[in-house]
Protein backbone atom coordinates (compact mmCIF):
# COMPACT_ATOMS: atom_id res chain seq x y z
CA UNK A 1 0.00 0.00 0.00
CA UNK A 2 2.81 2.40 0.94
CA UNK A 3 4.64 1.48 -2.28
CA UNK A 4 1.52 2.30 -4.34
CA UNK A 5 1.11 5.68 -2.65
CA UNK A 6 4.78 6.46 -3.26
CA UNK A 7 4.43 5.56 -6.96
CA UNK A 8 1.32 7.74 -7.32
CA UNK A 9 3.17 10.63 -5.67
CA UNK A 10 6.21 10.14 -7.94
CA UNK A 11 4.09 10.04 -11.11
CA UNK A 12 2.14 13.12 -9.97
CA UNK A 13 5.40 14.97 -9.35
CA UNK A 14 6.79 14.01 -12.75
CA UNK A 15 3.63 15.16 -14.55
CA UNK A 16 3.58 18.44 -12.61
CA UNK A 17 7.21 19.32 -13.40
CA UNK A 18 6.48 20.72 -16.93
CA UNK A 19 3.66 22.87 -15.51
CA UNK A 20 5.92 24.21 -12.76
CA UNK A 21 8.74 24.89 -15.24
CA UNK A 22 6.33 26.66 -17.61
CA UNK A 23 4.97 28.82 -14.79
CA UNK A 24 8.53 29.70 -13.77
CA UNK A 25 9.43 30.69 -17.36
CA UNK A 26 6.39 32.97 -17.54
CA UNK A 27 7.35 34.70 -14.30
CA UNK A 28 10.96 35.12 -15.47
CA UNK A 29 9.73 36.78 -18.67
CA UNK A 30 7.39 39.06 -16.71
CA UNK A 31 10.23 40.12 -14.43
CA UNK A 32 12.41 40.86 -17.46
CA UNK A 33 9.53 42.90 -18.90
CA UNK A 34 9.21 44.73 -15.57
CA UNK A 35 12.86 45.76 -15.79
CA UNK A 36 12.57 46.99 -19.40
CA UNK A 37 9.35 48.92 -18.65
CA UNK A 38 11.05 50.59 -15.67
CA UNK A 39 14.37 51.22 -17.46
CA UNK A 40 13.85 51.31 -21.27
CA UNK A 41 16.81 53.64 -21.92
CA UNK A 42 19.18 50.89 -23.13
CA UNK A 43 16.90 49.79 -26.00
CA UNK A 44 15.82 53.32 -26.86
CA UNK A 45 19.50 54.26 -27.15
CA UNK A 46 20.07 51.29 -29.48
CA UNK A 47 17.15 52.50 -31.61
CA UNK A 48 18.60 56.03 -31.76
CA UNK A 49 22.00 54.61 -32.72
CA UNK A 50 20.45 52.66 -35.64
CA UNK A 51 18.68 55.81 -36.79
CA UNK A 52 21.90 57.82 -36.47
CA UNK A 53 23.70 55.29 -38.72
CA UNK A 54 20.93 55.52 -41.33
CA UNK A 55 21.03 59.32 -41.25
CA UNK A 56 24.79 59.20 -41.79
CA UNK A 57 24.29 56.88 -44.78
CA UNK A 58 21.66 59.26 -46.18
CA UNK A 59 24.07 62.19 -45.86
CA UNK A 60 26.61 60.26 -47.99
CA UNK A 61 24.17 59.56 -50.86
CA UNK A 62 24.99 61.08 -54.23
CA UNK A 63 21.99 60.40 -56.46
CA UNK A 64 18.36 61.20 -55.75
CA UNK A 65 17.43 57.53 -56.28
CA UNK A 66 19.91 56.52 -53.56
CA UNK A 67 18.47 59.18 -51.26
CA UNK A 68 14.97 57.83 -51.91
CA UNK A 69 16.08 54.37 -50.68
CA UNK A 70 17.88 55.90 -47.68
CA UNK A 71 14.68 57.78 -46.79
CA UNK A 72 12.73 54.50 -47.08
CA UNK A 73 15.00 52.90 -44.47
CA UNK A 74 14.52 55.86 -42.15
CA UNK A 75 10.73 55.71 -42.60
CA UNK A 76 10.83 51.99 -41.72
CA UNK A 77 12.68 52.77 -38.46
CA UNK A 78 10.62 55.83 -37.58
CA UNK A 79 7.06 54.72 -38.44
CA UNK A 80 6.64 52.68 -35.25
CA UNK A 81 8.90 54.98 -33.19
CA UNK A 82 8.17 58.63 -33.99
CA UNK A 83 5.44 58.91 -36.59
CA UNK A 84 6.01 62.63 -37.19
CA UNK A 85 9.65 61.98 -38.17
CA UNK A 86 8.52 59.16 -40.47
CA UNK A 87 6.07 61.62 -42.04
CA UNK A 88 8.92 64.05 -42.75
CA UNK A 89 11.04 61.48 -44.57
CA UNK A 90 8.16 59.95 -46.53
CA UNK A 91 7.23 63.43 -47.79
CA UNK A 92 10.87 63.81 -48.86
CA UNK A 93 10.46 60.54 -50.76
CA UNK A 94 7.33 61.77 -52.52
CA UNK A 95 9.12 64.97 -53.52
CA UNK A 96 12.11 63.02 -54.90
CA UNK A 97 9.86 60.58 -56.81
CA UNK A 98 7.95 63.43 -58.45
CA UNK A 99 11.21 65.20 -59.24
CA UNK A 100 12.55 62.01 -60.87
CA UNK A 101 9.26 61.53 -62.72
CA UNK A 102 9.17 57.88 -61.61
CA UNK A 103 5.56 56.61 -61.32
CA UNK A 104 6.58 53.45 -59.40
CA UNK A 105 8.57 55.40 -56.79
CA UNK A 106 5.74 57.93 -56.45
CA UNK A 107 3.20 55.16 -55.83
CA UNK A 108 5.52 53.54 -53.30
CA UNK A 109 5.99 56.87 -51.51
CA UNK A 110 2.23 57.48 -51.43
CA UNK A 111 1.66 54.03 -49.93
CA UNK A 112 4.36 54.61 -47.30
CA UNK A 113 2.72 57.96 -46.53
CA UNK A 114 -0.64 56.17 -46.26
CA UNK A 115 0.90 53.70 -43.78
CA UNK A 116 2.12 56.58 -41.59
CA UNK A 117 -1.32 58.21 -41.83
CA UNK A 118 -2.92 54.95 -40.64
CA UNK A 119 -0.59 54.88 -37.61
CA UNK A 120 -1.46 58.50 -36.73
CA UNK A 121 -5.20 57.78 -37.10
CA UNK A 122 -5.75 59.83 -40.29
CA UNK A 123 -7.77 57.13 -42.06
CA UNK A 124 -9.55 59.32 -44.61
CA UNK A 125 -6.26 60.84 -45.81
CA UNK A 126 -4.73 57.33 -46.00
CA UNK A 127 -7.68 56.12 -48.08
CA UNK A 128 -7.27 59.05 -50.48
CA UNK A 129 -3.56 58.32 -50.93
CA UNK A 130 -4.22 54.62 -51.61
CA UNK A 131 -6.88 55.54 -54.19
CA UNK A 132 -4.29 57.56 -56.13
CA UNK A 133 -1.56 54.91 -55.79
CA UNK A 134 -3.91 52.11 -56.82
CA UNK A 135 -5.02 53.70 -60.06
CA UNK A 136 -4.35 51.69 -63.26
CA UNK A 137 -0.67 51.12 -63.84
CA UNK A 138 0.35 50.07 -60.31
CA UNK A 139 3.57 48.08 -60.48
CA UNK A 140 3.18 44.34 -59.83
CA UNK A 141 5.86 44.29 -57.13
CA UNK A 142 3.88 46.90 -55.12
CA UNK A 143 0.52 45.11 -55.17
CA UNK A 144 1.32 43.03 -52.07
CA UNK A 145 2.14 46.20 -50.12
CA UNK A 146 -1.01 47.84 -51.54
CA UNK A 147 -3.30 44.98 -50.43
CA UNK A 148 -1.58 44.84 -47.05
CA UNK A 149 -2.21 48.54 -46.44
CA UNK A 150 -5.91 48.27 -47.32
CA UNK A 151 -6.22 45.25 -45.03
CA UNK A 152 -4.54 47.21 -42.23
CA UNK A 153 -6.62 50.34 -42.92
CA UNK A 154 -9.99 48.58 -42.79
CA UNK A 155 -8.89 46.60 -39.75
CA UNK A 156 -8.06 49.85 -37.94
CA UNK A 157 -11.31 51.47 -39.09
CA UNK A 158 -13.19 48.40 -37.80
CA UNK A 159 -11.58 48.82 -34.37
CA UNK A 160 -12.35 52.54 -34.35
CA UNK A 161 -15.91 52.30 -35.73
CA UNK A 162 -19.01 52.74 -33.57
CA UNK A 163 -21.89 50.41 -34.38
CA UNK A 164 -21.95 46.73 -35.23
CA UNK A 165 -23.09 47.21 -38.84
CA UNK A 166 -20.19 49.51 -39.66
CA UNK A 167 -17.72 47.19 -37.93
CA UNK A 168 -18.98 44.21 -39.94
CA UNK A 169 -18.67 46.19 -43.20
CA UNK A 170 -15.05 47.13 -42.48
CA UNK A 171 -14.32 43.53 -41.45
CA UNK A 172 -15.75 42.37 -44.81
CA UNK A 173 -13.54 44.80 -46.73
CA UNK A 174 -10.47 43.78 -44.73
CA UNK A 175 -11.21 40.12 -45.54
CA UNK A 176 -11.40 40.93 -49.27
CA UNK A 177 -7.90 42.39 -49.29
CA UNK A 178 -6.67 39.55 -47.09
CA UNK A 179 -7.95 37.10 -49.72
CA UNK A 180 -6.12 39.10 -52.40
CA UNK A 181 -2.90 38.82 -50.39
CA UNK A 182 -3.28 35.05 -50.12
CA UNK A 183 -3.71 34.78 -53.88
CA UNK A 184 -0.64 36.94 -54.49
CA UNK A 185 1.94 35.23 -52.25
CA UNK A 186 3.11 31.61 -52.76
CA UNK A 187 2.08 28.97 -50.22
CA UNK A 188 4.58 28.59 -47.37
CA UNK A 189 6.04 32.09 -47.66
CA UNK A 190 6.34 34.16 -44.49
CA UNK A 191 3.66 36.65 -45.51
CA UNK A 192 1.31 33.88 -46.67
CA UNK A 193 1.62 32.06 -43.31
CA UNK A 194 0.85 35.17 -41.25
CA UNK A 195 -2.03 36.33 -43.45
CA UNK A 196 -3.61 32.86 -43.61
CA UNK A 197 -3.33 32.51 -39.82
CA UNK A 198 -5.06 35.88 -39.40
CA UNK A 199 -7.83 34.77 -41.74
CA UNK A 200 -8.32 31.44 -39.94
CA UNK A 201 -8.52 33.20 -36.55
CA UNK A 202 -11.11 35.66 -37.87
CA UNK A 203 -13.21 32.69 -39.06
CA UNK A 204 -13.07 30.90 -35.68
CA UNK A 205 -10.52 28.27 -36.75
CA UNK A 206 -7.81 29.17 -34.25
CA UNK A 207 -6.53 25.60 -33.84
CA UNK A 208 -5.75 25.42 -37.59
CA UNK A 209 -4.07 28.83 -37.35
CA UNK A 210 -1.76 27.51 -34.60
CA UNK A 211 -0.92 24.48 -36.73
CA UNK A 212 0.70 26.73 -39.37
CA UNK A 213 1.93 29.49 -37.02
CA UNK A 214 3.96 27.41 -34.55
CA UNK A 215 6.40 25.83 -37.08
CA UNK A 216 7.06 29.31 -38.52
CA UNK A 217 7.40 30.77 -34.99
CA UNK A 218 10.07 28.17 -34.14
CA UNK A 219 12.30 29.44 -36.98
CA UNK A 220 12.34 33.10 -35.87
CA UNK A 221 15.22 34.99 -34.29
CA UNK A 222 14.15 35.73 -30.67
CA UNK A 223 15.62 39.26 -30.96
CA UNK A 224 14.15 40.00 -34.41
CA UNK A 225 11.25 42.38 -35.14
CA UNK A 226 9.26 39.51 -36.68
CA UNK A 227 9.05 37.84 -33.26
CA UNK A 228 6.84 40.67 -31.94
CA UNK A 229 3.97 40.45 -34.41
CA UNK A 230 4.22 36.67 -34.84
CA UNK A 231 3.98 36.09 -31.08
CA UNK A 232 1.00 38.46 -31.03
CA UNK A 233 -0.73 36.34 -33.72
CA UNK A 234 -0.12 33.22 -31.59
CA UNK A 235 -1.56 35.02 -28.54
CA UNK A 236 -4.58 36.07 -30.65
CA UNK A 237 -5.18 32.42 -31.58
CA UNK A 238 -5.04 31.31 -27.96
CA UNK A 239 -7.41 34.15 -27.03
CA UNK A 240 -9.92 32.74 -29.53
CA UNK A 241 -9.52 29.33 -27.86
CA UNK A 242 -10.11 30.83 -24.39
CA UNK A 243 -6.63 29.83 -23.11
CA UNK A 244 -5.67 32.91 -21.06
CA UNK A 245 -2.48 31.29 -19.73
CA UNK A 246 -1.02 30.79 -23.22
CA UNK A 247 -2.37 34.15 -24.37
CA UNK A 248 -0.57 35.84 -21.49
CA UNK A 249 2.65 33.92 -22.25
CA UNK A 250 2.82 34.97 -25.92
CA UNK A 251 1.66 38.54 -25.23
CA UNK A 252 4.63 38.79 -22.86
CA UNK A 253 7.00 37.49 -25.55
CA UNK A 254 5.52 39.94 -28.08
CA UNK A 255 5.80 42.89 -25.66
CA UNK A 256 9.43 41.99 -24.88
CA UNK A 257 10.22 41.94 -28.60
CA UNK A 258 8.48 45.30 -29.17
CA UNK A 259 10.34 47.08 -26.37
CA UNK A 260 13.72 45.52 -27.18
CA UNK A 261 13.35 46.64 -30.82
CA UNK A 262 12.46 50.19 -29.75
CA UNK A 263 8.87 49.96 -31.06
CA UNK A 264 6.48 52.57 -29.65
CA UNK A 265 3.38 51.69 -31.68
CA UNK A 266 2.20 48.31 -30.39
CA UNK A 267 -0.75 46.37 -28.94
CA UNK A 268 0.77 43.56 -26.87
CA UNK A 269 1.76 45.47 -23.72
CA UNK A 270 -1.68 47.08 -23.41
CA UNK A 271 -3.55 43.79 -23.84
CA UNK A 272 -1.16 42.08 -21.40
CA UNK A 273 -1.94 44.83 -18.87
CA UNK A 274 -5.67 44.15 -19.25
CA UNK A 275 -5.12 40.43 -18.56
CA UNK A 276 -3.00 41.21 -15.49
CA UNK A 277 -5.69 43.61 -14.24
CA UNK A 278 -8.27 40.81 -14.49
CA UNK A 279 -5.90 38.61 -12.44
CA UNK A 280 -5.75 41.44 -9.82
CA UNK A 281 -2.04 42.05 -10.47
CA UNK A 282 -2.93 45.74 -10.33
CA UNK A 283 0.52 47.25 -9.71
CA UNK A 284 2.06 45.51 -12.72
CA UNK A 285 -1.01 46.26 -14.91
CA UNK A 286 -0.77 49.95 -13.98
CA UNK A 287 2.96 50.11 -14.83
CA UNK A 288 2.40 48.43 -18.22
CA UNK A 289 -0.63 50.55 -19.11
CA UNK A 290 1.21 53.75 -18.15
CA UNK A 291 4.16 52.74 -20.34
CA UNK A 292 1.80 51.94 -23.24
CA UNK A 293 0.20 55.40 -22.95
CA UNK A 294 3.59 57.14 -22.83
CA UNK A 295 4.84 55.27 -25.90
CA UNK A 296 1.63 55.84 -27.89
CA UNK A 297 1.80 59.57 -27.15
CA UNK A 298 5.54 59.64 -28.00
CA UNK A 299 4.88 57.95 -31.35
CA UNK A 300 1.72 60.00 -31.99
CA UNK A 301 -0.18 56.73 -32.63
CA UNK A 302 -3.72 58.05 -32.12
CA UNK A 303 -5.60 54.73 -32.23
CA UNK A 304 -3.27 53.22 -29.61
CA UNK A 305 -3.66 56.36 -27.47
CA UNK A 306 -7.46 56.06 -27.62
CA UNK A 307 -7.32 52.32 -26.84
CA UNK A 308 -5.09 52.88 -23.80
CA UNK A 309 -7.08 55.90 -22.57
CA UNK A 310 -10.25 53.79 -22.45
CA UNK A 311 -8.68 51.39 -19.93
CA UNK A 312 -6.00 53.41 -18.13
CA UNK A 313 -8.40 55.36 -15.82
CA UNK A 314 -9.92 52.09 -14.57
CA UNK A 315 -6.52 50.52 -13.89
CA UNK A 316 -5.24 53.79 -12.41
CA UNK A 317 -8.15 53.99 -9.95
CA UNK A 318 -7.73 50.33 -8.94
CA UNK A 319 -4.00 50.92 -8.41
CA UNK A 320 -4.71 54.02 -6.30
CA UNK A 321 -7.24 52.17 -4.14
CA UNK A 322 -4.89 49.20 -3.69
CA UNK A 323 -2.00 51.47 -2.69
CA UNK A 324 -4.20 53.36 -0.23
CA UNK A 325 -5.52 50.11 1.24
CA UNK A 326 -2.02 48.72 1.67
CA UNK A 327 -0.89 51.95 3.33
CA UNK A 328 -3.79 51.81 5.78
CA UNK A 329 -3.12 48.15 6.56
CA UNK A 330 0.54 48.89 7.21
CA UNK A 331 -0.39 51.81 9.48
CA UNK A 332 -2.84 49.67 11.46
CA UNK A 333 -0.27 46.90 11.80
CA UNK A 334 2.41 49.26 13.04
CA UNK A 335 0.01 50.88 15.50
CA UNK A 336 -1.11 47.48 16.78
CA UNK A 337 2.48 46.34 17.28
CA UNK A 338 3.32 49.62 19.03
CA UNK A 339 0.33 49.30 21.37
CA UNK A 340 1.24 45.69 22.11
CA UNK A 341 4.85 46.63 22.88
CA UNK A 342 3.65 49.49 25.09
CA UNK A 343 1.47 47.19 27.18
CA UNK A 344 4.24 44.62 27.49
CA UNK A 345 6.59 47.29 28.84
CA UNK A 346 3.84 48.58 31.13
CA UNK A 347 3.21 45.07 32.43
CA UNK A 348 6.93 44.49 32.99
CA UNK A 349 7.18 47.74 34.97
CA UNK A 350 4.13 46.77 37.02
CA UNK A 351 5.62 43.35 37.84
CA UNK A 352 8.89 44.97 38.84
CA UNK A 353 7.00 47.28 41.18
CA UNK A 354 5.16 44.31 42.70
CA UNK A 355 8.44 42.48 43.22
CA UNK A 356 9.81 45.43 45.13
CA UNK A 357 6.72 45.51 47.34
CA UNK A 358 7.05 41.81 48.06
CA UNK A 359 10.71 42.23 48.96
CA UNK A 360 9.81 45.04 51.35
CA UNK A 361 7.07 42.93 52.94
CA UNK A 362 9.52 40.07 53.31
CA UNK A 363 12.03 42.33 55.10
CA UNK A 364 9.35 43.59 57.43
CA UNK A 365 8.23 40.05 58.23
CA UNK A 366 11.82 39.18 59.03
CA UNK A 367 11.93 41.98 61.57
CA UNK A 368 8.71 40.71 63.14
CA UNK A 369 10.23 37.22 63.41
CA UNK A 370 13.25 38.65 65.21
CA UNK A 371 11.02 40.46 67.67
CA UNK A 372 8.98 37.32 68.30
CA UNK A 373 12.09 35.27 69.00
CA UNK A 374 13.31 37.89 71.48
CA UNK A 375 9.90 37.88 73.19
CA UNK A 376 10.02 34.07 73.33
CA UNK A 377 13.29 34.22 75.33
CA UNK A 378 11.95 36.91 77.66
CA UNK A 379 8.48 35.47 78.19
CA UNK A 380 8.85 31.76 78.94
CA UNK A 381 5.39 31.63 80.44
CA UNK A 382 3.80 32.29 77.05
CA UNK A 383 6.00 29.79 75.21
CA UNK A 384 3.05 27.81 73.86
CA UNK A 385 1.35 30.94 72.44
CA UNK A 386 4.58 32.20 70.89
CA UNK A 387 5.31 28.76 69.38
CA UNK A 388 1.91 28.82 67.73
CA UNK A 389 2.55 32.34 66.48
CA UNK A 390 5.93 31.32 65.09
CA UNK A 391 4.35 28.38 63.29
CA UNK A 392 1.74 30.63 61.71
CA UNK A 393 4.35 33.22 60.75
CA UNK A 394 6.49 30.49 59.19
CA UNK A 395 3.52 29.36 57.12
CA UNK A 396 2.94 32.94 56.00
CA UNK A 397 6.62 33.29 55.13
CA UNK A 398 6.44 30.09 53.06
CA UNK A 399 3.37 31.43 51.27
CA UNK A 400 5.15 34.68 50.50
CA UNK A 401 8.14 32.76 49.20
CA UNK A 402 5.82 30.82 46.91
CA UNK A 403 4.16 34.04 45.74
CA UNK A 404 7.61 35.54 45.15
CA UNK A 405 8.51 32.54 42.97
CA UNK A 406 5.29 32.99 41.00
CA UNK A 407 6.03 36.70 40.48
CA UNK A 408 9.54 35.93 39.25
CA UNK A 409 8.20 33.31 36.86
CA UNK A 410 5.51 35.76 35.71
CA UNK A 411 7.93 38.57 34.84
CA UNK A 412 10.31 36.02 33.28
CA UNK A 413 7.49 34.74 31.08
CA UNK A 414 6.61 38.22 29.84
CA UNK A 415 10.23 39.25 29.32
CA UNK A 416 10.70 36.08 27.25
CA UNK A 417 7.48 36.95 25.40
CA UNK A 418 8.80 40.46 24.63
CA UNK A 419 12.06 38.99 23.32
CA UNK A 420 10.20 36.38 21.27
CA UNK A 421 7.90 39.05 19.75
CA UNK A 422 10.89 41.24 18.84
CA UNK A 423 12.51 38.21 17.17
CA UNK A 424 9.32 37.36 15.29
CA UNK A 425 8.89 40.96 14.14
CA UNK A 426 12.50 41.06 12.92
CA UNK A 427 12.03 37.73 11.09
CA UNK A 428 8.82 39.04 9.54
CA UNK A 429 10.59 42.27 8.53
CA UNK A 430 13.47 40.30 6.97
CA UNK A 431 10.99 38.11 5.08
CA UNK A 432 9.19 41.15 3.64
CA UNK A 433 12.50 42.83 2.82
CA UNK A 434 13.76 39.70 1.05
CA UNK A 435 10.59 39.46 -1.05
CA UNK A 436 10.84 43.14 -1.94
CA UNK A 437 14.52 42.81 -2.95
CA UNK A 438 13.75 39.73 -5.05
CA UNK A 439 10.94 41.53 -6.84
CA UNK A 440 8.35 39.11 -5.42
CA UNK A 441 5.74 41.85 -5.36
CA UNK A 442 2.81 39.48 -5.62
CA UNK A 443 3.93 37.48 -2.54
CA UNK A 444 4.81 40.74 -0.76
CA UNK A 445 1.32 42.18 -1.35
CA UNK A 446 -0.23 38.91 -0.22
CA UNK A 447 1.77 39.02 3.05
CA UNK A 448 0.88 42.69 3.62
CA UNK A 449 -2.82 42.10 2.98
CA UNK A 450 -2.99 39.18 5.47
CA UNK A 451 -3.79 39.83 9.17
CA UNK A 452 -3.03 36.21 10.13
CA UNK A 453 0.33 37.11 11.72
CA UNK A 454 -1.20 39.71 14.09
CA UNK A 455 -4.21 37.46 14.89
CA UNK A 456 -2.00 34.47 15.79
CA UNK A 457 0.28 36.58 18.00
CA UNK A 458 -2.71 38.17 19.79
CA UNK A 459 -4.23 34.74 20.48
CA UNK A 460 -0.92 33.50 21.93
CA UNK A 461 -0.48 36.72 23.94
CA UNK A 462 -3.93 36.44 25.54
CA UNK A 463 -3.33 32.77 26.37
CA UNK A 464 -0.05 33.72 28.12
CA UNK A 465 -1.78 36.56 29.95
CA UNK A 466 -4.58 34.27 31.20
CA UNK A 467 -2.14 31.60 32.41
CA UNK A 468 0.14 34.08 34.19
CA UNK A 469 -2.75 35.94 35.82
CA UNK A 470 -4.39 32.76 37.17
CA UNK A 471 -1.06 31.71 38.64
CA UNK A 472 -1.10 34.96 40.62
CA UNK A 473 -4.79 34.71 41.51
CA UNK A 474 -5.80 31.03 41.17
CA UNK A 475 -9.21 31.59 42.83
CA UNK A 476 -10.02 34.73 40.84
CA UNK A 477 -12.91 33.20 38.87
CA UNK A 478 -14.52 31.72 41.98
CA UNK A 479 -14.03 34.92 44.01
CA UNK A 480 -15.33 37.05 41.15
CA UNK A 481 -18.49 34.94 40.80
CA UNK A 482 -19.01 35.29 44.56
CA UNK A 483 -19.41 39.05 44.01
CA UNK A 484 -22.26 38.50 41.53
CA UNK A 485 -25.95 37.99 42.26
CA UNK A 486 -27.36 34.45 42.24
CA UNK A 487 -27.85 33.14 38.72
CA UNK A 488 -25.53 35.78 37.22
CA UNK A 489 -22.28 33.82 37.66
CA UNK A 490 -19.95 33.52 34.65
CA UNK A 491 -19.61 29.97 33.30
CA UNK A 492 -16.50 29.38 31.17
CA UNK A 493 -16.50 27.17 28.08
CA UNK A 494 -14.44 23.94 28.08
CA UNK A 495 -10.74 24.75 27.74
CA UNK A 496 -11.30 28.46 28.42
CA UNK A 497 -9.20 30.08 31.20
CA UNK A 498 -10.74 33.56 31.05
CA UNK A 499 -13.34 35.13 28.77
CA UNK A 500 -13.67 38.77 27.73
CA UNK A 501 -15.58 39.89 30.87
CA UNK A 502 -13.13 38.18 33.21
CA UNK A 503 -10.14 39.53 31.26
CA UNK A 504 -11.45 43.12 31.61
CA UNK A 505 -11.76 42.76 35.39
CA UNK A 506 -8.43 40.92 35.57
CA UNK A 507 -6.83 44.08 34.13
CA UNK A 508 -8.77 46.16 36.69
CA UNK A 509 -7.44 43.84 39.45
CA UNK A 510 -3.91 44.56 38.13
CA UNK A 511 -4.61 48.30 38.50
CA UNK A 512 -5.43 49.15 34.87
CA UNK A 513 -8.79 50.92 35.33
CA UNK A 514 -8.73 53.32 32.36
CA UNK A 515 -11.29 52.07 29.80
CA UNK A 516 -9.21 53.51 26.94
CA UNK A 517 -6.18 51.42 27.94
CA UNK A 518 -8.33 48.32 28.47
CA UNK A 519 -9.90 48.83 25.02
CA UNK A 520 -6.45 49.15 23.41
CA UNK A 521 -5.15 46.08 25.26
CA UNK A 522 -8.10 43.85 24.27
CA UNK A 523 -8.58 45.47 20.78
CA UNK A 524 -12.21 46.40 21.47
CA UNK A 525 -13.95 49.76 21.06
CA UNK A 526 -14.22 52.06 24.06
CA UNK A 527 -18.02 51.74 23.93
CA UNK A 528 -17.78 47.93 24.12
CA UNK A 529 -15.54 48.07 27.24
CA UNK A 530 -17.89 50.58 28.86
CA UNK A 531 -20.90 48.34 28.16
CA UNK A 532 -19.16 45.28 29.66
CA UNK A 533 -18.24 47.18 32.84
CA UNK A 534 -21.75 48.59 33.22
CA UNK A 535 -23.35 45.17 32.62
CA UNK A 536 -21.21 43.49 35.31
CA UNK A 537 -21.87 46.28 37.86
CA UNK A 538 -25.59 45.77 37.28
CA UNK A 539 -25.12 42.06 38.19
CA UNK A 540 -23.34 42.82 41.50
CA UNK A 541 -24.56 41.07 44.65
CA UNK A 542 -23.92 44.13 46.83
CA UNK A 543 -23.78 47.87 46.21
CA UNK A 544 -23.26 48.41 42.50
CA UNK A 545 -20.90 51.39 42.88
CA UNK A 546 -18.59 49.36 45.18
CA UNK A 547 -18.32 46.41 42.78
CA UNK A 548 -14.99 47.31 41.18
CA UNK A 549 -13.47 48.12 44.60
CA UNK A 550 -14.47 44.63 45.75
CA UNK A 551 -12.79 43.19 42.65
CA UNK A 552 -9.59 45.06 43.57
CA UNK A 553 -9.56 43.24 46.92
CA UNK A 554 -9.68 39.73 45.41
CA UNK A 555 -6.59 37.73 46.43
CA UNK A 556 -5.31 40.24 49.00
CA UNK A 557 -3.52 38.96 52.12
Amino acid sequence: MIMQISLYFLFGLLFSLPVIAQSTDREVRLKELDRIVAFPEKYEQQKEERIAVLKAERARTVTEADRFEADAKLVEEYKVYIADSALHYVQEQLYLAQKLGDRRLADKARMMLAEVRIITGMYREAQDLLSVAGSPGLSEDLKGYYYHLYNTLYGAMRDYAIGKDLQQEYERLANLYRDSLLMLYPAGSDTQVLVEAEQLISRGRAQEALAILMPYYATLDPDGREMGYTAYSVADAYRSLGDEGKEKEYLTISALSDLKCGVKEYISLRELAVLLYKEEDVARAYAYMKKAMEDAAFCNARLRTIEVSQVLPIVNEAYRLQTERQRRQMTVSLLSISVLAFFLVLLALYLRRQMRRLAQAKRELGKVNEQLRWLNEELQDVNRQLSDSNRRLQETNDSLAEVNYIKEAYIGRFLDLCSMYIGKLDTYRRSLNKKAMNGQTEELFKELRSTQFVDDELEEFYANFDTAFLRLFPDFVTDFNALLADGEEIVLKPGELLNTELRIFALIRLGITDSNKIAQFLRYSLKTIYNYRTKMRNKARGVRDDFEQEVMRIGTF
